[in-house]
């Protein structure tokens, strides 16, 4: 393992601004609630390059998604993966 529990419940917490509001971040991930419960992902892009990690909790699961290609959105693509997985583990 490459963090320990402790490590990876403080990445999950969002962090408050310095005037105590929610700031829709945590540390190195952003919460995103859905319908199966709450996901974080962490996004990325440079020239020509667009990606995105979705992690999954319940159950658990990780959807990496790397485009060769700049303004894609990769979180609703990841989220698609993440929900056709969910259906195959389903058995749907």
């Amino acid at each position: 393992r490459l963090l320990t529990k402790a490590s990876r419940e403080a990445m999950q917490q969002e962090q408050p601004t310095k005037d105590g509001k929610p700031s829709g971040y945590c540390l190195g991930l952003r919460p995103l609630p859905s319908d199966g419960g709450l996901l974080h992902y962490h996004g990325g892009a440079q020239s020509r390059v667009s990606t995105v990690l979705l992690l999954s909790h319940t159950p658990p699961a990780a959807v990496a998604v790397m485009c060769n290609l700049e303004g894609i959105k990769a979180l609703p693509l990841a989220q698609q993966l993440l929900a056709m997985a969910r259906r195959a583990a389903d058995g749907r």
